[in-house]
């Protein structure tokens, strides 16, 4: 049980613990089983690979630990640890998170460079030099090179930023060919130690094939199209279609998750105060709103609709011409996770963006299951940002959503607690004709709950005209 704590705090990262523990390891009678060496012996080097720089130079005195792995049954180590990390990371072409793009084409990639390798090592295991120093460090540094990329196509989720995920497996990928590369130039030093089998000749050619499978440099053509736009007139339309074929973002929900998820990163960086990181991320956000633009520009220019249809009539997801009733259809958006991404849009800086998103969250609340779970998540706040500085349409389907979601008892408290009363009544009296028909019919539709009546008066109602159908004047 102590061996597989080690090897999954080895795997996991937590510092920390796994030097402490890897250290303690090889000082117990346990350390005569080889399996325990092995992931005692892997948790060290993992520690000393991820731990902070001055504290690790503070601790080499411990590594020397290391040197134990010199004698008797503990000079297989670090290649024992290395292949089953090899295997462990084969196993996941199973799993779900490697089965869609841009994900599936880096996993094939890293598979299949592994899988050269692999047979390689099985002949190396049993060798003396197995347990040269250099090799060690060797199968260290490729090891946490592995360990890094099962824990990156391990834990992917669907609604990660693509982009990003993109520049992660190729600066991953890179490094595990780089690691490779530095095991075969000591192999090749060691060759006359080695196995029959692993001759140079076979070797050589290993390593060539290994060298040639590329990986795609999504980020070199990002780059470009950034320079391009901040440069110069904008990305060329070879870019962009490149980056919509390797990316993966050739629909309008795709290019929503992706600026969502942008924004997120953005927000991070902003916090930590990485300007440099928040621009990035910016550029990047401005990137897939023109990549965006240029998808809706496309679907009205194929459209075979010779009358423009208005936008509110459009889904905003799909970009299509929307016939109602279809409860079907957004049940199923809220069921695949769209919610929370719309409202997160609700604070895009991009004004089209917010009023694509406003308008989706609204059409998805005509179900009544879809209000609650659009005031779950924390849409009213959301809302109420938009009623202040939204576009006149932003804000006119923002007091719309609020109208509909004012429909659940429950919304109706929640609204009326949350402030958006106040914003509401300044719609009536200075926004657009459409605008104060929804705030108004919005305040008429909280002032049912008798709590909200005193918070509708207190927010200046009565100083506003009424609508033609008398709203503000019942409310």
């Amino acid at each position: 049980m102590q061996a597989i704590t080690i090897f999954l705090c080895a795997a996991n990262g937590y510092d920390d613990t796994l030097f402490s523990i890897g250290k303690r390891a090889f000082r117990t009678p346990k350390a005569r089983s080889i399996t325990f060496r092995n992931l005692a012996c892997a948790s060290l080097w993992t520690a000393k690979k991820r731990a902070n720089r001055t504290i690790v130079h503070k601790k080499l005195s411990d590594f020397r630990l290391l040197n134990r792995l010199n004698s008797g049954l503990m000079e297989i180590s670090l290649i024992n640890v290395l292949l089953n990390s090899i295997s462990s990371f084969l196993y996941l072409s199973s799993h779900d998170n490697v089965t869609h793009e841009p994900a599936l084409k880096y996993y094939r990639k890293a598979e299949e460079i592994l899988k050269l390798l692999k047979p390689v090592l099985d002949a190396v295991f049993d060798s003396d030099v197995a347990s040269e120093e250099l090799l060690q460090k060797a199968f260290a540094d490729l090891g946490d090179s592995v360990i890094e990329l099962k824990e990156l196509f391990g834990n992917l989720h669907p609604l990660t930023s693509k982009i990003y995920l993109v520049l992660q497996f190729e600066t991953s990928i890179l490094k595990v060919q780089a690691s490779i590369v530095e095991i075969f130039k000591h192999l090749k030093s060691f060759a006359q130690h080695l196995p029959l089998e692993l001759n140079a000749s076979s070797l050589e050619l290993c390593e060539q094939n290994i060298k040639q499978i590329g990986v795609e440099q999504t980020s070199t053509i990002i780059s470009q199209a950034i320079r391009e736009q901040v440069e110069g007139p904008g990305p060329s339309s070879e870019s962009l279609a490149k980056l919509e074929d390797r990316l993966s973002l050739k629909s309008n929900e795709e290019l929503l998750i992706e600026v969502v998820a942008l924004e997120k990163f953005k927000e991070y960086a902003e916090q930590a105060e990485e300007n440099s990181e928040a621009e990035y991320f910016n550029q990047m956000i401005a990137l897939v709103t023109l990549m965006h633009e240029g998808l809706v520009a496309m679907e009205q220019f194929e459209s075979s609709n010779p009358i423009p249809v208005p936008a509110e009539f459009c889904c905003p997801l799909s970009l299509k011409l929307m016939t109602d009733p279809n409860m079907d259809n957004r049940i199923v958006i809220a069921n695949f996770g769209v919610i929370g991404l719309l409202v997160d849009l609700l604070h895009s800086t991009d004004a089209k963006i917010q009023e694509n998103a406003v308008t989706a969250v609204l059409h998805l609340s005509i179900n009544d299951n879809n209000k609650i779970a659009i005031a779950n998540v924390n849409a009213i706040e959301h809302l109420f940002h938009v009623l202040y500085t939204g576009t006149p349409e932003a804000k006119e389907n923002s007091a719309a959503t609020l109208f509909s979601l004012s429909f659940i008892g429950e919304n109706k408290v929640r609204i009326g607690s949350s402030g958006v009363i106040k914003p509401l009544v300044e719609l009536l009296g200075n926004g657009t004709p459409r605008g104060r028909k929804y705030a108004s019919t919005a305040v008429f539709s909280l002032s049912t709950f008798h709590e909200n009546k005193s918070r509708i008066v207190q927010a200046g109602a009565v100083t506003y005209s009424m609508d033609p159908a008398g709203m503000v004047d019942k409310a």
